[in-house]
């Protein structure tokens, strides 16, 4: 039979040509896409569409450019190499209604009628199909069955022109220009027809995105094994990757079935950072602590030396910037022991006259309506605190508009190490690397940090080589996924700001664009793709860029997520993880390993202490006790940390005797515990601590990077997330930064695809905001946007109402009103805010029917007084 079998194959892949060599399986890890700019060869034509020829009689020709959407597949294949396929042919489409008696020639006129901005046909090719509508169930009594509706289905080159032509059905549909002939009656049709209460334009799933649409199409699991058929198609090989690259159309992909997991590899990362003044570290400082200590050290002379001292104001101010700046001790000892203004770290000094202009500009300095002048503040001992942070600002300002205008930079506080732990999922190997840079440059490599066993410690000599290195290691290592514990609050913006002032951007640079050779684009090279080649101009998702990204949700209320994008490498973050699924006392990193990782107390004698599992302990951890009885949950002596001596199987032996009596409690149970040392000292054994202090920072450092790692396996994050991207038939990326709304799309849209059903795309409820935005703007409002905001209130009005009863509740309008009111103070000034509520109120209130019992008339007169 297995001769048989293998005969067949034999057979046909010989009748139909089949090369089983170019077949490639392999498990994916993320997808991307993107619009490439291509090239094509049309015939040239005159004014009149005629198209031209030379004297020979041959068509002229010319290249014309065009965008060609692209999908672009990172995978895993079975050997554990890294590979990139390009996946070309697949069109972004969406659905258009139009009335049940159009054929094709009416369908093609008004896609026709829709005018574009750009005199390409955009648009690849058109078909009807016919299907049920999302909304409502509209029955057919003729066919007895649910009424079937009419939809073009348009077909895209690229997802920047659909959405372009989606924009324009929206203007067409909506426009109030007058219309004449066929374009008048095609367009009278189509807005009439049956459709949707609030659908947006006759529009169907124009917002799902084609990555989307590809991944329910095509059956694939979004990181699941594929199969490709390899065309080796050079014309969409970007030579980009340094990782193998496939090319196939999106009909040779298939689905197969596979269920060993590749051998993802984690990266965990943490930096650490010193603080140049003992506060809390600053990637970029600005001057607003130097300038509130030469404000509170001028009122100490004040306080010292009484009003006479104001007389030589302008002196003493220049003596106080001059000492700040240039640390010039030539005042006198009565007036240096007043003083507290700690130096400050600048690319270049100031010179004495730029110190002169900016004591000019404060005592020129004027009043206005929001605050007093500088020297009028300085010199009043009974300042209020909101009054003397509006004068400092103002400081500030005039430094910073002084030092811009040098090229002076205050220096923030530098990144001094980073740790990375990388940890190969399926074969459970891990690889610690750490870099460190001592406290000045010029020093040699023994001078900067010890070595750590079990630790590769890279010294560097600088910072920028420091930010350097990591970007190489995290190149040279090539992880699929890189997490670390609040990285999306702290570590990534933290990363980017240095970067920002060590690599700082050519003049041309932009935040879309950055030119040739810049050293910020150099830098961002984190991910797959080579972002400094001058061809990945195409690549907009796969840029490597700073994003900051905001996501709302009832879990995890507002949340902003600030990362560096690396293509083909999820990021996330294990505090966001572990907040999503569990309800902490608290999410310090410490408060979550003690949390999560423990262990049961069977037996201790003295220093000996033998559990039921001694999970990731090892030699040199810490451990806490938690004690359980009737009462609940406690802390052995409040949290005392027990160093581990060393861990043997399932015993762990102390290096302080443990007396705690098993027998009065119901049940005593490990924690792991960090070995944390104060930001305090990380300064100080970094600046002082020698070689050694160094060391222990960086094996601090180490230590958090793996206890990530630790928590990700615990918690089985990756399993359970990618999991959840197979059922929500969304790519693994859009599971960790994306909202919970593309992942019920994507599962609703495919559902109703496989039951011929059309989603409406509805109309944006308009929020009161927008509106506000148009008036402060001096942009008019139309009847129609007045009466949306009318009934935006009247709907948030009706669930306030519900939830007031729900309560048992009297519901009060007119205070819901007053509350309005309230909120239009707080955002806009008077006379906006009065052109506002007198448009909704007093103009419109008889016409669409306020109650008589929510007395507008005599709220309206309070808003007028």
């Amino acid at each position: 039979m297995i001769l048989k079998f293998d005969l067949n194959i034999y057979s046909i892949t010989n009748k139909y040509k089949i090369n089983m060599s170019n077949f490639k399986t392999f498990q994916i890890v993320d997808i991307l896409s993107d619009d490439w700019t291509k090239e094509k060869t049309v015939p040239m034509k005159d004014k009149n569409g005629k198209e031209k020829k030379d004297k020979d009689g041959n068509l002229k020709t010319k290249l014309e450019k065009y965008k060609e959407f692209v999908l672009t597949i990172y995978g895993i294949d079975s050997d554990d190499k890294r590979i990139v396929c390009n996946v070309y042919g697949y069109k972004p489409y969406f659905f258009i209604k139009i009335p049940n008696s159009w054929d094709t020639n009416n369908a093609k006129t008004l896609v026709k009628q829709i005018r574009l901005p750009s005199k390409d046909k955009i648009h690849k090719r058109i078909e009807i199909v016919i299907a049920k509508d999302f909304y409502g169930v509209q029955w057919n009594p003729n066919t007895k069955n649910i009424q079937k509706f009419n939809y073009i289905k348009i077909f895209f080159n690229s997802y920047s022109e659909m959405r372009k032509f989606s924009n324009e059905t929206k203007k067409f549909y909506n426009t109030k220009e007058k219309l004449s002939g066929q374009r008048k009656e095609i367009h009278k049709e189509w807005k009439e027809t049956r459709t949707s209460i609030n659908n947006d334009s006759n529009l169907y799933e124009s917002s799902i995105h084609p990555i989307i649409k590809f991944i329910h199409d095509t059956g694939i699991d979004p990181t699941g094994w594929i199969e490709i058929n390899n065309t080796n198609n050079g014309e969409y090989k970007s030579r980009l990757f340094t990782q193998a690259e496939y090319t196939t159309s999106y009909k040779e992909i298939s689905k197969y079935e596979n269920d060993n997991p590749s051998n993802y590899r984690v990266a965990s990362f943490d930096i650490e950072c010193d603080s140049l003044h003992g506060d809390f570290p600053m990637a970029i400082k600005n001057y607003k602590k130097f300038s509130s200590e030469i404000f509170d050290s001028y009122q100490k002379f004040i306080r010292k030396f009484g009003d006479m001292i104001n007389v030589k104001l302008e002196e003493n101010l220049t003596q106080l910037f001059t000492y700040g700046f240039l640390r010039d001790d030539s005042l006198n000892q009565s007036k240096l022991e007043l003083i507290d203004i700690n130096s400050i770290s600048l690319n270049k000094l100031p010179t004495t006259e730029t110190i002169e202009n900016i004591v000019y500009k404060i005592m020129n300095d004027e009043s206005d309506d929001k605050r007093n002048s500088i020297t009028d503040d300085i010199q009043n001992l009974s300042l209020k605190s909101k009054e003397r942070d509006a004068s400092i600002k103002a400081i500030c300002d005039i430094i910073e508009e002084e030092f811009k205008d040098e090229n002076i930079i205050h220096l923030g506080d530098p990144i001094i190490q980073i740790g990375t732990v990388f940890y190969d999922y399926s074969k459970g190997e891990t690889f610690r690397h750490i870099l460190v840079i001592g406290n000045k440059e010029g020093l040699l490599e023994p001078e900067i940090c010890d070595d750590l066993e079990g630790i590769t410690v890279q010294k560097c000599s600088s910072e920028k080589e420091l930010l350097l290195g990591w970007r190489n290691i995290i190149k040279e290592r090539d992880p699929d996924f890189i997490t670390g514990y609040n990285i999306f609050g702290f570590d990534f913006k933290y990363i980017y700001d240095r970067a920002s002032v060590l690599f700082p951007c050519h003049d041309k640079c932009s935040d879309y664009y950055h030119v040739k050779g810049c050293p910020m684009k150099e830098f961002l090279n984190f991910g797959k793709m080579d972002c400094t080649q001058w061809k990945a101009k195409d690549h907009n998702s796969k840029k490597c860029t700073m994003k900051t990204q905001k996501l709302s949700s009832s879990a995890l209320g507002d949340n902003t997520l600030n990362y560096i994008v690396m293509d083909g490498r999820i990021l996330f973050d294990i505090q966001k993880e572990v907040q999503k699924g569990h309800n902490l006392e608290s999410y310090k990193l410490d408060n979550v390993a003690a949390h999560f990782m423990r262990g049961k107390l069977k037996s201790i004698v003295d220093k000996r202490v033998t559990v039921s599992d001694t999970g990731h302990l090892k030699n040199g951890d810490y451990v806490s006790f938690r004690t359980h009885n009737n009462i609940g949950e406690e802390l052995f002596e409040d949290g005392k940390k027990f160093k581990i001596d060393r861990v043997e199987p399932k015993t762990l032996i102390l290096q302080d005797e443990l007396n705690l009596d098993l027998s009065e409690f119901h049940k005593v149970e490990w924690c792991l515990n960090k070995d944390d040392i104060s930001p305090q000292d990380i300064f100080d054994k970094h600046k002082y601590g020698g070689p050694s202090g160094r060391a222990e920072v960086a094996k601090y450092c180490v230590q958090d990077c793996e206890l990530c790692i630790h928590l990700l396996m615990l918690l089985d994050i990756i399993p359970n997330n990618l999991g959840m991207a197979n059922v929500s038939y969304v790519p693994a990326s859009y599971i960790f930064l994306r909202g919970q709304g593309v992942k019920v799309t994507s599962v609703v849209s495919r559902v109703c695809a496989e039951r011929n059903t059309k989603i409406p795309e509805l109309m944006k409820i308009p929020r009161l905001n927008d509106y506000i935005k148009i008036y402060k703007n001096s942009s008019d409002i139309s009847k129609s946007d007045v009466k949306k905001i009318w009934d935006e209130m009247k709907r948030e009005a009706e669930q306030k109402k519900i939830e007031a009863n729900q309560k048992e509740k009297k519901y009060n309008f007119k205070g819901y009103l007053d509350n309005l009111k309230d909120y239009f103070e707080s955002i806009i000034s008077y006379s906006q805010k009065l052109r506002v509520i007198l448009s909704i109120i007093k103009d419109y209130e008889y016409e669409w029917g306020f109650p008589k019992e929510y007395e507008l008339e005599d709220w309206y007169k309070r808003v007028k007084e």
